[in-house]
């Protein structure tokens, strides 16, 4: 079984990233964030996982009144609680426990890709996670908050990416950053790597 898991796809955290860009000056849309989900991943049998923050009152339910419009869940997939609810989360820094969030998904998984927001944070924190525990990881960062940054700078991100670009973004910024970037991914083997 194929597995991708978004954390967090909220109105708060969608609309800080259009806050901050370019995105929509430039005429770029939104909702393709949730195409490139669907072309990527449910369109080649991944079971898609939505992880939302919890209800205030009951931690063990999704809050669904946070779920942005950009992203379109569907019937059959997996919506689960992360067990902090996002006041909570902003309020007092609580973070949820990637161990808990993990254990909602099925044992024996062929692969596991990530998303969602933000991913120098929870995203990495969780991939760490299921990557330490065995299971086959990795982050696609085009569906984390860069979706929105890599789109202003480099245009519509292909629904199916035919070689990495990734190289080639850091290099506009010299090859020091190259190679920070290089020996930073290598303790991190989830992430695309650097050659």
């Amino acid at each position: 079984m194929k597995i991708f898991l978004f954390l967090y796809p909220i109105r708060e955290y969608v609309d800080a990233c259009l806050d901050q860009t370019f995105f929509l000056q430039n005429g770029y849309k939104p909702e393709r964030f949730g195409r490139l989900i669907d072309a990527r991943y449910r369109k080649r049998s991944y079971n898609i996982v939505w992880v939302l923050f919890s209800d205030q009152q009951d931690v063990t339910k999704p809050d669904l009144s946070q779920i942005s419009e950009i992203f379109q869940i569907k019937q059959g997939d997996q919506i689960i609680s992360c067990g902090v609810s996002f006041e909570l989360h902003c309020s007092k820094w609580i973070y949820p426990d990637p161990k808990g969030i993990l254990s909602h998904l099925p044992d024996g998984i062929e692969e596991l890709a990530v998303g969602g927001f933000h991913q120098w944070d929870c995203v990495d924190k969780i991939a760490r996670c299921a990557y330490d525990n065995g299971t086959p990881t990795r982050v696609d960062e085009d569906t984390t908050q860069f979706f929105f940054h890599i789109t202003s700078t480099e245009g519509q991100i292909p629904f199916i990416r035919r070689r990495s670009t990734l190289r080639k973004s850091f290099a506009r910024f010299g090859e020091h950053w190259v190679e920070l970037a290089r020996k930073s991914r290598k303790a991190k083997p989830w992430f695309e790597q650097l050659t």
